[in-house]
């Protein structure tokens, strides 16, 4: 049986500091705002299930979700 890398990179470049909603599997980011609820509200208006979360570190380092 073969290893699967199921490894994705987002794009997260001028959002350091800032709340991110990413959508599913595919990790698209549909909603940014300086807070986690300013982040979720955006997201329930969009009526996105189960997004991931995250905060954009202020420095340049890898983000594991």
């Amino acid at each position: 049986m073969r290893c699967m890398d199921k490894t994705k990179t987002v794009e997260l470049t001028g959002r350091a500091g800032n709340w991110v909603a990413l959508k599913g599997d595919s990790y698209e980011v549909v909603a940014e705002g300086r807070t986690l609820k300013e982040v979720a509200g955006k997201v329930r208006r969009l009526g996105i299930k189960n997004p991931t979360f995250a905060r954009v570190p202020r420095k340049d380092c890898a983000l594991i979700l």
